[in-house]
């Protein structure tokens, strides 16, 4: 996209014209190698400070929220699965991670974070056009941001911060799920909605992307996010 970054043919250097993402592919001249690499152009923000850990594959951003928390819940079939309870468990497990208060409230309009549950046909609505199958998700999760509010580095490698202002978590019933998977599928999504972007590639992790039972956060699920605060 030559509107968001340019290039130099002779020296390879990219300069930046306006924000945006693109996508750039090069050609090693002896090796005839083909890279593709994408770069993401954002507004001048403040140097955070370095990072100890990363454990996110596949992503160099992170979600930070700036204020308390408030969640609100709506279980489409209570017979099924105790929604409230398994919210309440993984607020406790990521509670002491976030530098934020979190919090239960039956008022949809004051909430930061939505929380659903039920069948594909229950969740339509707050599904994306994209997502109404739900074809291979037991459970979805869309974050909000305005901006960045900063970066860090890690290892060398720049790692932005969103500055988070609302999510939504879908949850599937369906009657293959045990409780045990409903209760890692509230813990690890809401853990994207607290702003662990990506997956943990240690299957141990609660965020692991094909976590299919662990619940009880392991320090580096926790070590993510709590750097920031």
């Amino acid at each position: 996209n030559s509107s968001t970054v340019s290039i130099n043919q002779s020296t390879g250097e990219i300069t930046a014209i306006s924000q945006g993402e693109t996508t750039v592919t090069c050609t090693h001249k002896v090796t005839q190698r083909v890279f593709t690499f994408g770069i993401t152009i954002v507004a001048a923000v403040p140097y955070k400070g370095t990072l100890a850990h990363w454990n996110a594959d596949k992503t160099n951003t992170v979600g930070h929220w700036s204020n308390d928390i408030k969640i609100y819940i709506k279980n489409y079939d209570s017979s099924v699965v105790d929604l409230d309870e398994m919210v309440e468990y993984a607020i406790n497990q990521w509670s002491n991670t976030l530098g934020v208060n979190i919090s239960i409230t039956s008022t949809k309009s004051l909430a930061d974070i939505e929380v659903y549950g039920g069948t594909v046909e229950d969740l339509q609505e707050h599904l994306k056009d994209e997502d109404k199958s739900m074809s291979g998700h037991d459970a979805l999760t869309y974050y909000y941001y305005d901006g960045y509010s900063g970066y860090y580095k890690n290892d060398g490698l720049v790692k932005l911060e969103l500055s988070y202002t609302s999510a939504t978590v879908c949850i599937k019933y369906y009657s293959e799920q045990t409780e045990t998977k409903y209760k890692s599928a509230c813990v690890h999504e809401l853990g994207h909605a607290f702003g662990f972007i990506g997956h943990s590639d240690s299957s141990v992790d609660v965020m692991h992307k094909s976590n299919v039972g662990n619940y009880t956060l392991t320090s580096y699920d926790k070590n993510h996010l709590s750097q920031l605060y």
